[in-house]
């Protein structure tokens, strides 16, 4: 596997994902794996594009919130458990909000392949547990880490 590091403001930052619907910023080099913010991070410093589709539907989730709820959810009730952020927008639109958010162009190109992978986190919520959307998920990310946008 690939390691991946890039200089960004006084120190080493990257971003890095978990499960294909995870973010975390992480000082010093991580795994290059699929994962939205890194993926448009080199796409923008290597001047190359990347390809998302309308009909691509999932959520992104930021792993400290993740961890964050899992003690909570410890004490939940056994049963099937969604558990991560919802995202009311297509993947075409949620990579261009990630770019507008961490402050970088990036040319994105629109494909047409179906998936929907949006959890639905009502069942969880009912027992206080909730996530913020996607959208929400990277803003508090960057603030967690002192950033702006990269």
């Amino acid at each position: 596997m690939a390691r991946e590091s890039f200089k960004i403001k006084s120190g080493e930052y990257c971003i890095s994902a978990f499960l294909n619907y995870s973010i975390v910023i992480v000082k010093s080099s991580c795994l290059s794996r699929d994962n939205l913010p890194l993926n448009l991070l080199r796409a923008a410093l290597m001047g190359e594009a990347l390809r998302f589709s309308r009909n691509d539907h999932r959520g992104v989730t930021y792993v400290r919130q993740v961890i964050e709820n899992l003690e909570p959810a410890m004490a939940l009730p056994g049963g099937v458990y969604n558990f991560g952020s919802g995202n009311a927008e297509n993947m075409v639109c949620t990579a261009r909000q990630f770019a507008e958010t961490l402050g970088i162009a990036v040319q994105i190109e629109e494909e047409s392949w179906g998936r929907n992978l949006v959890m639905d986190t009502t069942k969880l919520e009912r027992f206080g547990i909730r996530f913020d959307t996607t959208q929400q998920g990277i803003q508090r990310c960057l603030k967690d880490y002192g950033l702006r946008t990269l």
